[in-house]
């Protein structure tokens, strides 16, 4: 009987601020980076097996109900980012300026096709630094989703939500500090290689470089690759090293170590594993220095 009412709460718990747990508040830029309150955004996930439409659908920020524009829908397991503005010309800066590549068109880049086109929110909305509170209505004005966050965090970082059926939210522990159109970087997935760079440096005339990837997924990841690859001018150039890594249960780590000549002072190079559930620490770019470095010596002293 004690062990039927502690899951009961368990499920309670988990249920709490996600009434239907189709449509859910995934994650929320408050505390905006670089204090341009243009950059401030939420997301939007779809956890139900179907296609689900925000027609009658309204957000609340305080006061403030925003309504969604007509025809939004959103496919299964979609997370859709809505922001101010995309694109603004000169300064402040957009969403697709400052987390897409830069131009002011969305979509023209491989980096921006991986992820939905933002929505911009005709109406004008404010989340508080400090603590706030976003509810989603559906179109029976039924409360659905409501994310709450209770601090500032840090500058740039955003709240995500732990899991869909979770009330939990934490602050975001990606690398660029937020995920938007992405699975939580909090959220455990199945498939998920982590690489990290260790050490490179330079020795009696070879490049040393040496590379720890960690299976952080729930699963074992079979059949993954490893790859080195040259770039100039961020064009790939070509490929320096492929690697067919082992079987790796859950927290297993794979360390690549590889001593090597390379060309030039220095040279533009990525560390990349095959893609999985979370692509955003699938890779990093790294400089290394070559044959030709150090680029000067100091010859002479008095």
């Amino acid at each position: 009987m004690i062990r039927l009412i502690s899951s009961i709460l368990i499920i309670l718990i988990l249920f709490s601020n996600n009434v239907n747990a189709e449509i859910i508040i995934n994650e929320v830029m408050a505390n905006e980076p670089i204090g341009d309150r243009n950059l401030e955004w939420f997301e939007l996930y779809n956890n139900s097996g179907g296609i689900e439409s925000l027609d009658g659908y309204k957000i609340h920020i305080g006061t403030k109900i925003i309504e969604f524009a007509s025809g939004i829908e959103l496919e299964s397991k979609a997370h859709q980012v809505f922001c101010k503005d995309i694109f603004i010309e000169g300064t402040p800066q957009g969403f697709g300026e400052y987390w897409g590549d830069g131009s002011i068109l969305w979509g023209d880049s491989y980096q921006e096709t991986l992820i939905l086109t933002p929505i911009e929110i005709e109406e004008s909305f404010s989340l508080t630094n400090s603590s706030g509170i976003i509810e989603l209505y559906n179109n029976n004005d039924i409360l659905v989703s409501e994310f709450e966050w209770i601090s500032s965090g840090l500058d740039g970082y955003s709240w995500e939500r732990f899991s869909a059926l979770s009330s939990i939210v934490e602050q975001s522990v990606d690398l660029i500090g937020s995920t938007p159109g992405y699975v939580n970087s909090i959220t455990p997935v199945p498939n998920d290689l982590a690489v990290e760079l260790l050490d490179v440096s330079y020795s009696d005339g070879l490049t040393n470089v040496s590379i720890l990837i960690t299976n952080v997924g729930t699963n074992d990841v079979t059949n993954a690759f490893f790859q080195i690859i040259f770039y100039e001018n961020d064009t790939t150039l070509e490929l320096a090293d492929h690697v067919n890594l082992p079987s790796l249960s859950p927290s297993e780590i794979f360390l690549y170590e590889r001593n090597t000549i390379f060309d030039n002072y220095y040279n533009d190079l990525s560390a990349n594993v095959s893609w999985d559930d979370r692509n955003s620490n699938n890779g990093i770019r790294f400089i290394a220095p070559g044959g030709d470095f150090p680029p000067v010596i100091l010859n002479e002293f008095l």
